[in-house]
């Protein structure tokens, strides 16, 4: 897949919504910001995406990029 990078504010709420995706660059995984099967942890654990609760969780700042599935 082609992902396009999303700019955005840390410091802020993080997006979520279809098509998008955060990569942890740590490990390099990709989790789903809404398909529950693609949710969770990544391999490193330092990025969660709760979909159920709209929550995304990083422990490390600066360590994760948000990008869109390129159509």
């Amino acid at each position: 897949m082609k992902y396009i990078e999303i700019d955005f504010d840390e410091s802020k709420v993080y997006p979520t919504g279809e098509g998008l995706y955060y990569e942890c660059k740590l490990c390099g995984s990709h989790v789903s910001t809404v398909n529950i099967k693609e949710a969770g942890f990544c391999n490193c654990r330092n990025l969660h995406v709760d979909v159920d609760y709209c929550r995304v969780s990083v422990k490390s700042p600066n360590s994760v990029k948000l990008i869109k599935m390129k159509l």
